[in-house]
């Protein structure tokens, strides 16, 4: 199945982006969880492309548009201090990123709102900057552009702080 997320983020800004991928889940070195946090679990609403999505994170799943995807040794989630990073192994037969991982970073935001952050680079003139900051390797072209990078965790925190690696969206919670 496909990262709900970051399909969505696919969606909105595939014309020139660039997605970044890891090696293993990460943080790598952080504590793989068996369930979702309850502080996260719940229904949640946002607006992506003019319409209205709906997302459900439950203990053991997450579901939304492209269906219930349950954690899995493919589908993983770590904490990383007050935040959790959503973990996604990529099946793409034939592709220099299968088995890789994409990922998204949860974080509580209060009053109900919770922020799901992509690594995506939507800019071309920042992936050589990226690559040569952390070793990425550049595969693909066109609107099929990953870079391949595998980070220390303090690595990591930099590119998930890195607002010209990353884009993300504010869920608003239901009830």
């Amino acid at each position: 199945m496909k990262n709900l997320f970051f399909i969505l983020f696919l969606a909105l800004f595939s014309f020139s982006c660039t997605e970044v991928v890891f090696e293993t889940p990460q943080p790598a070195k952080a504590k793989q969880l068996k369930e979702f946090p309850s502080s996260l679990q719940g229904k949640y609403t946002f607006v992506m492309l003019n319409e209205q999505e709906i997302l459900e994170i439950a203990s053991n799943y997450i579901d939304g548009k492209d269906g219930r995807q349950y954690l899995s040794d493919s589908l993983v989630i770590k904490k990383l201090g007050s935040k959790y990073v959503f973990n996604q192994r990529i099946n793409k037969e034939g592709s220099a990123t299968n088995g890789k991982w994409s990922s998204v970073v949860l974080e509580e935001k209060g009053c109900g709102f919770l922020k799901a952050t992509a690594f995506v680079i939507s800019e071309d003139e920042y992936v050589q900057p990226f690559t040569d900051a952390y070793g990425a390797s550049l595969e693909g072209s066109g609107q099929e552009k990953q870079l391949i990078v595998n980070p220390s965790d303090e690595q990591f925190n930099k590119i998930s702080e890195d607002k010209q690696a990353t884009l993300s969206v504010i869920l608003e919670k239901l009830e």
